[in-house]
């Protein structure tokens, strides 16, 4: 008896496997565009808040210097 493979087992074998790999690759694709956006708007998020308090600070600042005087 013959205790190896047919070509057409084989075949079967890594074409299962294959599609393992394509689902595996295309999951972590969605998961990185997912995390490429949060991290996207977050950035925006540090960027927008670092400029409210710069201008804060600014006012607050021209409205001390204005009383001062």
């Amino acid at each position: 008896m013959d205790e190896g493979f047919t070509q057409k087992e084989m075949l079967i074998r890594i074409l299962d496997k294959l599609e393992k790999i394509e689902a595996k690759a295309v999951s972590t694709h969605e998961m990185a565009k997912e995390t490429n956006g949060k991290v996207k708007l977050h950035t925006k998020l540090i960027f927008a808040l670092g400029g409210i308090i710069v201008s804060v600070v600014g006012f607050l600042l021209s409205h001390i210097m204005v009383s001062a005087e």
